[in-house]
């Protein structure tokens, strides 16, 4: 067998993404869990970000790269759900600030928990050896993930 360029690699490093997502949606079916909260991945990235701080809806906007009306209805959402509450400000009532309620924290940690079990059990059948070239692979892309992330803002 020749030698893959590296275009051919990147290739099937992207169908191997596309796999893994399959993967991910097969497992979900194959390990239901009692506790598996309802959420969207932007719902559960928003509450993420609500997790490291309070924001307000343009803030969530930008750092969701969506725009502040689906923002907006995003909020609205979670804060009907109860997982996210509207804070006004007191100066100026236009500015709202979002906030994590205590069940969106439970919530955000149930569905975590819930990736970390599955992924757990997938990891319990590979071998030490094959679990470090994982580690190492993650390694390397959250490195050349974080190197893309400084060059695209000092671009």
């Amino acid at each position: 067998m020749g030698r893959r360029s590296r275009t051919e690699i990147v290739h099937g490093i992207l169908e191997r993404d596309r796999d893994t997502l399959a993967l991910s949606v097969q497992l979900d079916r194959a390990m239901p869990d009692a506790a598996q909260p309802d959420l969207t991945m932007r719902q559960v990235l928003a509450l993420y970000l609500l997790l490291e701080a309070p924001r307000r809806v343009g803030e969530l906007a930008r750092e969701l790269n969506v725009t502040i009306s689906s923002a907006s209805g995003l909020v609205d959402r979670l804060a009907a759900a109860g997982l996210v509450e509207r804070e006004h400000g007191t100066a100026d009532r236009r500015l709202v600030v979002c906030r994590l309620t205590e069940p969106g924290r439970r919530e955000l940690e149930a569905f975590l928990q819930l990736g970390r079990l599955r992924l757990e059990r997938v990891l319990a059948r590979m071998s030490a050896q094959d679990l470090l070239v994982v580690q190492r692979a993650q390694d390397l892309l959250i490195a050349a993930g974080r190197e893309a992330i400084a060059e695209h803002r000092a671009g």
